[in-house]
C-alpha cells in the first residue's frame, strides 16, 4: 500500500489525499521519519493557517516524543507560536527544549515575546539549582539577577541570586563588585563590610 501511494503522488504531484493515507500507514509502521517528511509536504500545499497549526503541532509531536531531535522540533514550534502566539502547549515543550539545549538568550526571547519576564526568572532560576556545571550555574543565577535589578525592579532577588553565585564561586571578583552598590543602596552595612573583607583577603 506504501509503494502505491508513492506511485500516486510520483505520476500527481502532492495531494492531500495521497498524503494522508501515506502518513497513517507510516505512523502505523512507526516509520517516524518519514512521517515527519509526509507532514512537511503537507504543509508545503496549503496555507489555511488552522490546517498548518494542526500539522505543526503533529510534526512537534514526532520530533519531540520519536525522533527526539531538538532542532527540527524547535524550528517547527518556534513556527507554531508564530501563528499562534503563547499556546500554551507549545511554549512549555519550546520552553524544555531550550533548557535542554542550554540555549538561555532563545529561552529569554520566547519569554520576552509573551511578556513573561516574571515565569522567566522562575524558569532560569529552577535551571540554575539543576544544572550541575559550576559556571553554566553562575552564568544563569547572574542573568536572573540582571532581570530582577534592571528589568523587573526586585533588588532583594537579584541580591539573593548574586549571593547563591559567591556561594558556589566566593572568589568571584566581578560578582563581589557587583553586590557592592547594591549593599550601599539597602543600607546593609554589615554585608557590605563582609564583602570588602572578602575581596581583600
Amino acid at each position: 500500500a506504501i509503494a502505491d501511494w508513492n506511485a500516486v503522488l510520483e505520476h500527481h504531484g502532492d495531494q492531500d489525499v495521497a498524503l494522508n493515507a501515506l502518513g497513517r500507514l507510516y505512523e502505523r509502521e512507526s516509520r517516524w521519519a518519514e512521517l515527519a517528511e509526509v507532514l512537511h509536504r503537507q504543509l508545503a500545499i496549503g496555507d489555511d493557517p488552522q490546517r498548518a497549526m494542526r500539522i505543526l503541532s503533529s510534526l512537534a509531536s514526532v520530533y519531540t516524543e520519536r525522533l527526539r531531535l531538538s532542532g527540527p522540533a524547535i524550528a517547527v514550534l518556534r513556527e507554531h507560536l508564530r501563528l499562534a502566539p503563547g499556546h500554551d502547549k507549545s511554549t512549555r515543550t519550546l520552553r524544555d527544549l531550550y533548557i535542554g539545549e542550554a540555549k538561555w538568550d532563545e529561552l529569554t526571547e520566547l519569554f520576552r515575546e509573551q511578556d513573561k519576564l516574571s515565569s522567566l526568572v522562575e524558569t532560569l532560576q529552577g535551571a540554575a539549582d539543576r544544572v550541575t556545571d559550576i559556571e553554566q550555574r553562575v552564568e544563569l543565577y547572574q542573568r536572573v539577577a540582571r532581570l530582577c535589578r534592571e528589568e523587573l525592579g526586585q533588588p532583594e532577588r537579584a541580591v539573593k541570586a548574586l549571593e547563591r553565585t559567591l556561594a558556589i564561586q566566593p572568589d568571584n571578583f566581578a560578582v563581589a563588585l557587583e553586590l557592592l552598590p547594591i549593599y550601599r543602596e539597602q543600607g546593609n552595612w554589615g554585608r557590605l563590610m563582609g564583602t570588602l573583607e572578602a575581596l581583600y583577603t
